[in-house]
């Protein structure tokens, strides 16, 4: 059965996933499924939803019909935009359901003039003509060509067609950037100056991976932003982006692909990374959504999206097996991959385990559970597809190695934190000294105590979050705001509060005064800087609650047991003098109902050295030197906070220590002069 998104009321170009009407080059919108019975025709006599058979003959498409009996019998999708607005209409065709007369006369909805046969200059006003145009086309009917996103904009050496660039001839790569015979230092002048460059000698590898794992992907996607970290206005002008929440797939890439540490000869290269875009486009909304396509369908593997981003990883593990030595010659383990999904590590296939995984979920308990509420992505929901390309399923592998792998911030746009970092309020003193933080003055005195905003579970499957965050709720609750009672509600997807967990009972009867549990609030950036601590909960898997907190001044209580947080044990790795216990307090998830008397009992010394301390280390959790055409704003991005410490640099650090380790870079680190962190 397909997916009403998977399937197109004309022709199909299936190499884009793209509709037009039938017998036109008009471009259908973006999910234009209209309603449709079985006996309902095309204008040139196809069915509505045409598929050829294995004769090469039209069919049907194999879409769901209602079959209980009745007057929607035969229909599918029936309240959805009528065929008639697509194409007018014919005696041969049953009127769509919204367009018969109601109560016996009058009532007909206004039918507008048919979307695919409307003369250009007169709109149309269908449902369809209100939906977003394929990526790379603008107009009333799509008709103009709209500039998008690709890689480094294809580095004028290309054309850029929704996110695959077309090289021209004599250049090659993901990005065009590459010449078999450049001029002198023609990579070199591509590069623009990165602060990375100056404190490593770490290169990298970037494998040239077939579309199919990357660029592909974004031809697919149905909106211009989706799955980026950056894309382009309709006058060609680059933006940060927020396009999905694991966009660093794509600002990495990027960035790495601009980076003076990436090196075209192997032989140099210390690391390999391989980009696959599993996450922020191949899992959502690819195969959420489509239909094609679909890995292991010989085999009839699980279509479930975590098994298919697996089944991906092994496709592009072997072509680069099959292609280059570089694995061969070192197991992987100078390989890295990208696994940032809500639990991304944990469907990591065995064969990649050795790798160096870059995720957002660093969950390293013995043996894993999942704890998502989502079927698509319990990574166990099919244990012998667990046991056939991921481990032993009756003791799953942890899903974080914190010997090896590492957990980076997610991406997130500057104007999240830009403000946050030149609030002269919240300004480190103590900027050279981070083994020090006690020589620093005392930051000012937060008036609120502890805070959380977000999803609270209400609208969740139990177990989501763990039920951490719905216990803190009902434990610590305001109850002058909040109606008590003897269960919280957790009806999923459901119009009604029809049910409720008597096991967490909202009683309210932990809160005191500055204690601030709520939902989502309009006053979040204000809020974090009012109070004093900032609880850090899991969401379906990680949560942006640490990055959230530090870049406010806001000191975070981790409550995630077995869960290492973003670049928990890399800032050691990169030889900075502090980690989180300088500026974050843990509290054991069973601790929780003990919240406020642990945070009260800090010492208020200690307290402010901690403040000090996520002052001087919020940098290292937000992305500046984000590949961007626009140099100003770059420029202006790196001079935030403290000048040129961000991220990205962190990152080279902990993989240079890696690279080190390996035994794969063997230069010693250079000696006198400042620190890397103080420069």
């Amino acid at each position: 059965m397909l997916n009403f998104e998977a399937v197109c009321a004309g022709d199909c170009d299936e190499d884009r996933a793209l509709c037009y009407c039938a017998g036109t080059r008009r471009y259908l919108p973006f999910q234009c499924s209209p309603a449709v019975h079985r006996s309902t025709r095309l204008p040139d006599g196809r069915p509505a939803y045409p598929a050829r058979d294995g004769n090469s003959s039209w069919q049907m498409a194999n879409v769901y019909f209602e079959r209980n009996q009745g007057p929607m019998h035969g229909w599918r999708n029936p309240e959805g935009v009528p065929f008639e607005w697509l194409y007018g209409r014919t005696q041969r065709n049953p009127a769509s359901p919204r367009l018969r007369d109601k109560r016996g006369g009058g009532g007909r909805e206004k039918e507008p003039l048919p979307f695919c046969t409307a003369p250009p200059g007169r709109r149309s006003r269908t449902g369809c003509a209100d939906g977003p145009c394929p990526v790379g086309r603008q107009g009333e009917y799509c008709e103009e060509e709209a500039p998008t996103f690709c890689l480094r904009d294809c580095m004028g050496h290309g054309r850029c067609d929704a996110g695959f660039c077309w090289c021209d001839v004599g250049w090659f790569g993901i990005d065009c950037s590459q010449r078999a015979s450049p001029p002198p230092r023609q990579q070199q002048r591509q590069r623009p100056p990165s602060p990375a460059a100056s404190h490593t000698p770490l290169r990298i590898y970037v494998y040239d991976m077939p579309s199919a794992f990357t660029t592909r992907n974004l031809q697919w996607r149905g909106g211009e932003s989706i799955g980026l970290s950056r894309s382009l206005s309709k006058r060609g002008r680059s933006r940060h982006a927020a396009g999905s929440l694991y966009a660093m797939e794509m600002a990495l890439h990027e960035w790495l692909l601009a980076s003076p540490l990436r090196t075209t000869d192997a032989a140099e290269a210390h690391l390999f990374y391989v980009p696959i875009y599993a996450a922020s486009s191949f899992m959502w909304p690819i195969v959420k959504f489509a239909d094609e396509p679909y890995l292991g369908r010989r085999q009839r593997e699980p279509r479930q999206r975590s098994h298919q981003a697996a089944l991906l990883m092994l496709e592009a593990l072997n072509y680069i097996r099959g292609r280059f030595p570089f694995w061969r010659a070192s197991g992987g383990r100078d390989h890295i991959w990208l696994m940032l999904h809500d639990e991304g590590p944990c469907f990591c296939p065995r064969d990649i385990r050795p790798s160096i995984l870059l995720t957002h979920y660093g969950y390293w308990a013995s043996p894993a559970r999942p704890w998502g509420t989502f079927d698509d992505d319990n990574f166990l929901l099919d244990r012998r597809f667990y046991s056939r390309h991921l481990g032993d399923a009756a003791r799953p592998t942890p899903c974080f190695d914190r010997d090896k792998d590492v957990v980076i911030a997610p991406w997130k746009r500057p104007g999240f934190w830009r403000d946050a970092l030149g609030d002269p309020t919240l300004r480190s003193t103590a900027a050279a000294m981070p083994h020090r933080p006690d020589l620093g003055a005392a930051p000012a005195r937060r008036p609120k105590l502890v805070f959380f905003a977000g999803d609270l579970g209400f609208n969740r499957l139990g177990g989501y979050s763990r039920d951490l965050r719905q216990r803190a709720h009902a434990l610590f609750c305001d109850p002058t705001r909040t109606k008590k009672r003897d269960c919280t509600p957790v009806a999923y997807h459901k119009p009604c509060d029809c049910e409720c967990r008597k096991d967490i009972p909202i009683t309210c009867a932990k809160w005191a005064p500055g204690v601030t549990i709520t939902t989502h609030s309009p006053r979040y950036h204000d809020s974090l800087k009012e109070h004093t601590f900032c609880l850090a909960f899991p969401g379906d898997g990680w949560s942006s609650r640490v990055l959230d907190a530090v870049t406010h001044g806001c000191i975070p209580v981790v409550v995630e047991d077995a869960s290492a947080m973003f670049f928990e044990g890399a800032f050691g790795l990169a030889g900075l003098p502090l980690d989180y216990a300088n500026f974050s307090v843990r509290l054991a998830e069973a601790e929780l109902p003990q919240l406020v008397q642990r945070l009260r009992a800090i010492p208020p010394a200690a307290v402010a050295a901690m403040q000090r301390a996520v002052l001087w280390v919020r940098d290292y959790f937000v992305y500046k030197d984000m590949y961007n055409p626009n140099a100003d704003d770059r420029a202006e991005l790196l001079a935030s906070g403290r000048r040129g410490q961000d991220a990205f640099l962190l990152l080279t650090k902990a993989l240079e220590a890696r690279a080190r380790a390996l035994g794969r870079l063997r230069s010693p680190p250079a000696a006198g002069g400042a620190p890397w962190w103080q420069s």
